[in-house]
């Protein structure tokens, strides 16, 4: 049995079929700029720029202030070292003479030790006017009071006789 309505309407005239709807119309968006296009991100990105500029040159400022302290600490304890091994020089002769004070004769062993203590105070004579450097201070202490114990040991050959 046939259904009665369920027929096409014929008064649609010559359009046959619906067309499909048009596609909505686009809307125009407006994307912001990338924050480093921007006024603000500019004027950000300077100042950054200059604050690591500024922080590169007091950096290398700093590190050669550095290095010339460095240098002349450097050079002071070289020229320290120079006085230190003149010293050595000086007192070589007579501390040598004295580790061969026991085979000397009493007579000739009296005016050895007076010629050895003269040339060991006149070495720590010169020796205490130099000044050492901040680092060297203590070696300086001890290095005078081992001059001070040639001078002792002088002291105590020119008794023996």
């Amino acid at each position: 049995m046939a259904l009665k309505g369920k027929r096409k309407s014929r008064n649609r005239g010559s359009q046959a079929r619906r067309r499909p709807a048009s596609a909505p119309r686009p809307t125009s968006v407006t994307r912001k700029p990338p924050w480093y296009r921007t006024t603000g991100g500019l004027t950000v990105a300077g100042l950054g720029l200059l604050v690591l500029l500024i922080f590169g040159a007091w950096l290398i400022a700093n590190t050669k202030a550095h290095n010339r302290d460095v240098e002349s600490k450097k050079k002071a304890l070289e020229t320290y070292t120079e006085d230190v091994r003149a010293a050595v020089q000086s007192l070589t002769q007579p501390v040598t003479e004295m580790t061969a004070a026991a085979q000397q004769m009493p007579d000739d062993l009296k005016k050895k030790a007076q010629a050895w203590q003269e040339a060991i105070t006149a070495t720590q004579t010169s020796f205490g006017q130099k000044v050492a450097p901040g680092d060297a201070v203590s070696a300086q202490t001890l290095f005078q009071q081992a001059i001070q114990s040639f001078t002792f040991a002088a002291i105590d050959y020119g008794l023996v006789p």
